[in-house]
C-alpha cells in the first residue's frame, strides 16, 4: 500500500495491472491464446512479460508492458493496445474485494470528475481539494480524508490518455472484423 508521504512523489509513472482475462480483452483474443503466448514466448527478445510479484488472487501483469509487447510483436488483434490498456486494467494496490478500497476509488473518481486530473493535488493538497468540493461531506470527503492510499490518485490519470472507444467492451462482431494474428 502507498503511504501518505508517498502521495507527494509524482516522479513514478502510474502503474496499472491487468489479469490474464484483461490481456485477452486488450488483445481481442480468447484467454487460452494468452496462456499459449506465455508458454511459447518464455525467453528471448520477444519474451512475454513476467507477472508482477504480489499476494493477490491470480496472475497480474504490468498493463503497459503487455501493451508494448503486443504492439512490438504484432500479436493479438488490437493495434491500439497501448491506448486501450487502461480500459482493461486496474491501479496497482486496488483490491475490489475490499469495500474500503472501492469506496476510496469511487471518492477519487468523483473528485477527479469535479477537478480534472488529480496530478499536482496530492497529499494535503488532495485533502484540501476534497474539503473544497464537498464541504458538508455529502459524497466523498470522508473517504478521501480516511483513505488507505491503496490507490495513488495519479493512477487515475491514465484515463486521460484513453480514447472514448476504450471505455466500451467490444462485442463479438468486433472480433470478427480483425484478422487473426497469432
Amino acid at each position: 500500500m502507498t503511504t501518505a508521504a508517498a502521495l507527494e512523489n509524482e516522479d513514478m509513472p502510474p502503474r496499472i495491472l491487468v489479469s490474464m482475462q484483461g490481456i485477452a480483452d486488450l488483445a481481442h483474443v480468447r484467454c487460452p491464446v494468452v496462456s499459449m503466448w506465455r508458454r511459447r514466448f518464455r525467453e528471448g527478445q520477444d519474451a512475454f512479460p513476467e507477472p508482477t510479484p504480489g499476494d493477490g488472487p491470480g496472475l497480474m501483469f504490468d498493463a503497459s508492458e503487455v501493451a508494448r509487447w503486443l504492439e512490438a510483436t504484432g500479436h493479438g488483434n488490437n493495434v491500439d493496445a497501448s491506448a486501450d490498456a487502461a480500459a482493461v486494467a486496474t491501479p496497482a494496490g486496488l483490491m475490489f474485494s475490499d469495500p474500503a478500497h472501492v469506496e476510496e476509488l469511487e471518492a477519487l473518481v468523483v473528485l477527479q470528475a469535479h477537478l480534472g486530473p488529480l496530478r499536482g493535488r496530492l497529499g494535503s493538497a488532495l485533502l484540501e481539494a476534497a474539503m473544497q468540493v464537498d464541504p458538508e461531506d455529502l459524497s466523498m470527503r470522508t473517504e478521501v480524508e480516511g483513505g488507505s492510499y491503496a490507490i495513488h490518485p495519479k493512477d487515475l490519470d491514465v484515463s486521460d490518455a484513453t480514447p472514448p472507444a476504450g471505455f466500451g467492451r467490444p462485442d463479438l462482431t468486433t472480433f470478427a472484423s480483425y484478422p487473426n494474428r497469432l
